[in-house]
């Protein structure tokens, strides 16, 4: 038998379409479930007005081209003093239990079974095993990091206990 638990969220929204935002306001009873910005300005993509809009649709046309990954990652590198290493550290496998957060890689043909207790970080709660996660080097002090960059967080990968 599986359990599945539904929630329902609605959000109200107002467009403004003489500044081109829109507006949006969480259902109270859920709050902001899908954790949406609660505002979201519109680029105009073919007639850009300012400089903000203008630097935005300079970046979006790039990641049309296919171009962006490689900016992302020289962006990464050169100015971040960050080294993307999932080559040297293949994500195998990514399991959540209500304790852990477990992950496996695969370092020179060896697989690895990182762990980690779920109440070392209090987003590791919250996500699933569907997110991005880059395993990184950082620069500053040569240490290998697992990171969520679309969450913005970073755990080195020496706090991690390996599994035999």
């Amino acid at each position: 038998m599986v359990n599945k638990k539904k929630e329902f969220c609605h959000y109200l929204y107002d467009y403004d379409s003489d500044d081109r935002i829109l507006k949006i306001t969480p259902n109270p009873d859920t709050g902001n479930l899908h954790k949406l910005p609660l505002s979201m300005y519109q680029v105009n993509l073919s007639e850009p007005k300012g400089i903000n809009e203008k630097i935005w649709s300079r970046i979006f046309t790039k990641f049309d081209k296919g171009i962006g990954e490689t900016i992302y990652k020289n962006a990464l590198e050169n100015f971040l003093g960050i080294s993307n290493r999932n080559n040297e550290y293949t994500i195998k496998d990514v399991i959540i239990t209500r304790l852990d957060f477990l992950l496996i890689l695969t370092e020179a043909g060896v697989d690895k079974t990182y762990q980690l207790p779920i109440s070392a970080y209090s987003f590791l709660s919250d996500i699933n095993p569907s997110y991005s996660i880059m395993i990184t080097e950082h620069k500053d002090d040569s240490e290998i990091y697992v990171e969520w960059d679309s969450l913005g967080y970073a755990i080195k990968l020496s706090e991690f206990t390996l599994k035999s």
